[in-house]
């Protein structure tokens, strides 16, 4: 190997030698610590387990990347971009349902602002294979919005009828 190698490997930081991201490591620590609904968790704790600064992109990301780690487990880690508390809540369990609720309206909120710039792209900048793709996609988020704003009559039916759908075989239209 030249020297030249060699250096460059010297040069590089310790974290792109770890064969896990730090916020992986932060959460297998708190799940070790037992971490519960209820816990707080300090933004300096943080800070120096992920090894960046609160005001850096690369906290706000790994923050983000333990609270979906957490939601895996059925807690929820609440708190803002901003420091005025100092620290993170893991949420109580009765309030996972406000959560849910809440994510439930972005999904809607997101799949409008989908729909609206499928439908406002510009079909002269694309090629005719990439409008017929972009409006696929347009389609079946259409589909996914009006099974959502339905969910009521949709549930209904399939209460009334899931005994004999699910004794269809697959592939077969019910009747």
């Amino acid at each position: 190997m030249s020297s030249q190698n060699e250096e460059s490997l010297v040069e590089l930081p310790v974290e792109s030698l770890r064969k896990d991201p730090l916020w992986r490591h932060v959460v297998d620590k708190l799940v070790e610590r037992g971490i519960t609904y209820g816990d707080t968790i300090d933004v300096s704790w943080l800070e120096e387990n992920l090894e960046c600064l609160f005001a850096s992109v690369k906290f706000q990301l790994s923050v983000s990347e333990i609270r979906h780690a957490l939601i895996e487990r059925g807690m929820y880690l609440s708190g803002s971009r901003t420091q005025r508390t100092g620290h993170y809540t893991v949420i109580q369990a009765n309030q996972n349902a406000e959560v849910f609720d809440s994510m439930l309206e972005e999904q809607e909120r997101l799949n409008q602002r989908a729909l609206t710039l499928a439908v406002k792209t510009d079909r002269s900048k694309l090629t005719a294979e990439e409008g017929e793709a972009l409006d696929a996609r347009a389609e079946r988020a259409a589909v996914r919005k009006v099974l959502m704003e339905r969910q009521g009559a949709v549930e209904k039916v399939l209460r009334k009828h899931a005994s004999h759908i699910l004794k269809q075989p697959a592939g077969e239209a019910y009747a």
